[in-house]
């Protein structure tokens, strides 16, 4: 929303944030979950406290640039369930490396905790594939031909 619409509609930020830094993922075997993101998802990993561990994306991190934090906390059972459409992202650098992540899971699915693997396809604007932990959470191994960054610089698209 442009601010012309912020002005005209009364709306005003509450706040400024630096940026959107991470969410939360409960982990019924955090070693479990620190094999999958460390081993297969190629993050960083830190167990910060007994049954807490931050997740970040570790090349971001070491480059300086903005990052976003994961923390898992170990609890008994997932109470709720994650459905697909909430899904944690990963991007990779092209549709050859969703193909070898797409292989590597088939693999190694039991090794990393992966109980359902989807076939990589072309969908909303990228390549990829959505694969399930066994604690429910949904993933998604992603190409984007066009960053988020371009996507936003466009603005909103509003129908004509």
């Amino acid at each position: 929303m442009d601010d012309k619409a912020r002005e005209y509609l009364g709306l005003t930020p509450l706040n400024e944030p630096a940026m959107l830094i991470g969410g939360t993922l409960p982990s019924t075997d955090l070693a479990r979950t620190r094999r999958l993101c460390e081993g297969f998802l190629g993050l960083q990993c830190a167990e910060t406290e007994d049954g807490t561990l931050l997740i970040r994306n570790r090349a971001r991190a070491e480059a300086g640039g903005a990052y976003w934090v994961i923390e898992a906390s170990e609890v008994e059972t997932i109470e709720t369930p994650q459905g697909r459409l909430n899904h944690w992202g990963i991007d990779v650098a092209s549709r050859a490396e969703v193909d070898t992540a797409h292989a590597v899971a088939e693999k190694h699915k039991d090794y990393y905790g992966i109980d359902l693997i989807q076939r990589a396809a072309d969908q909303h604007g990228v390549y990829a594939f959505y694969f399930r932990d066994v604690d429910s959470h949904w993933w998604e191994i992603e190409y984007h031909p066009t960053t988020s960054d371009v996507k936003f610089a466009k603005g909103d698209v509003v129908p004509t």
